[in-house]
């Protein structure tokens, strides 16, 4: 009878909202046995049928007596408004118990709507602390071995702190194992507490490795033992490490957007403490554009990105709207080659749009007799292009993989996915934002 009781309430408390057409009956005033070990779900103690202590020699012996009923209350349901039979668990934390409804199975109720039989408001509560070798337990922040007194309804914080070389292995709360948690609250303190931690030695010189990659424009940095050691891609260390990770964007423009570690998000954070080096660990980190501009379309934005951090491409206004880029206004012939050449010139030799403008007309990507303020069509930035990649190719004697066929301008900039063969034909005029996608293509070639 027993065991099938106890199968029956632990579905119904995992279930929690589910309706059920089984009702528990008890007499007023009594204890129905449950047979479980609990585990925890957030901040609420649920049983869990079957699951048994990480270390059964150190385990408590569980009251039997661990489901108590204390009358009646509204069910916490809206609408509902059946008077519910009400159960508490010994090794629950919340302040609020739960409430059966036959209608809506079982449900969390407010504790003013429960009188629970002889506790008053000027009672006094124990808290038993019991820890092995290895650790302690904190209660407030201070170290507690034996008996702690608290008055009804106090909320105690509760910290399981292993010495170096040990790690938490098993906590219980009144008897049932909770895990190895070791920061939680009792809080409306409403009983007597017992609460034990066991802890386990570990070999602090066993070598662990965290794997760091990044996205975007930034690195991970590694402080170990107090000492930086740099950015780094994969570090080996053990136990007896103390290890800090930095997530540093590349300049104050680029921000951290978020950090995984081993498959969980920790959001936008910039350093994280490892500690004590326990398994293997995965740390991946995304870098986000701070994007000056406000009108940057999203499918240009890596483009427009680009350019802005070569500072190749700016907003077109130097007076107003500079927090506009202006990626649909059409480009000069003069722009382009001075775009163009900025991106070649590494070194900033070229100090002036004359000089610029010299460059290109020297390199063939302009003619110095031709209308260079005319907008720029699709042919004409298709030749300009193809000059361009063939330049850098011929000055740094190399071949780019994507254009070892193109023969012809076209083929060039269609190689590059820059225009497709009905632009191309139509000859319309290139954008600003055609601009940006093109410094940004040369940008991406690859070298045979």
């Amino acid at each position: 009878m027993k065991k099938t009781l106890s199968l029956l309430l632990a579905g119904l408390m995992a279930l929690s909202m589910a309706v059920s057409a089984m009702a528990i009956t008890v007499t007023p005033g009594n204890q129905v046995a449950l047979e479980t070990i609990y585990g925890i779900n957030g901040s609420i103690y649920y049983p869990i049928v079957g699951l048994d202590p990480v270390d059964p020699g150190f385990s408590v012996t569980p009251n039997p007596d661990a489901l108590y009923w204390f009358g009646n209350a509204t069910c916490p349901v809206n609408n509902c408004n059946q008077k519910c039979e009400v159960y508490l668990l010994p090794a629950e934390t919340t302040s609020l118990p739960y409430a059966y409804c036959k209608f809506h199975g079982f449900n969390l109720v407010d504790f003013k709507n429960v009188t629970i039989p002889g506790d008053t408001a000027d009672k006094t509560y124990k808290i038993t602390t019991t820890s092995f070798a290895g650790g302690s337990i904190l209660l407030d922040g201070n170290a507690c071995m034996g008996e702690k007194i608290v008055n009804r309804g106090a909320t105690v914080n509760v910290s399981v702190v292993p010495e170096y070389g040990y790690i938490t292995e098993a906590v219980y709360v009144n008897g049932y194992y909770v895990g190895d948690k070791e920061v939680f609250q009792l809080t409306n303190i409403y009983r007597d507490y017992s609460i034990r931690a066991i802890f386990r030695k570990v070999n602090v010189n066993k070598p662990y490795t965290i794997t760091a990659s990044a996205e975007g424009e930034g690195g991970v940095y590694a402080v170990v033992n107090g000492k930086s050691i740099g950015a780094i891609s994969s570090l080996t260390g053990t136990y007896a490490d103390k290890v800090t990770l930095r997530f540093t964007p590349v300049n104050s423009n680029y921000y951290v957007e978020n950090v995984v570690i081993n498959g969980v998000s920790k959001g936008k954070i910039s350093t994280y403490e490892v500690g004590r080096m326990l398994a293997d660990m995965t740390v991946k980190v995304t870098f986000a554009w701070n994007c000056p501009f406000t009108d940057v379309a999203k499918e240009h934005l890596a483009a427009v990105e680009y350019v802005s951090e070569i500072d190749v491409m700016g907003s077109p206004n130097k007076h107003i709207d500079t927090d506009k880029f202006m990626g649909k206004n059409s480009v000069t012939v003069r722009a382009m080659a001075c775009y163009l050449a900025e991106l070649a010139d590494v070194d900033d030799k070229l100090e002036s749009v004359a000089q610029r403008i010299q460059w290109a007309v020297d390199n063939g990507l302009l003619d110095a007799k031709e209308d260079q303020y005319v907008k720029t069509t699709w042919t004409r930035a298709c030749d300009m292009l193809n000059a361009f990649v063939r330049l850098l190719e011929k000055n740094g004697n190399l071949t780019f993989k994507a254009l070892e066929k193109a023969d012809t301008a076209y083929a060039v900039a269609s190689a590059m996915k820059l225009v497709t063969e009905a632009a191309y034909k139509a000859n319309g005029a290139i954008t600003r934002y055609d601009m940006a996608e093109i410094c940004y293509a040369v940008s991406q070639l690859e070298v045979k």
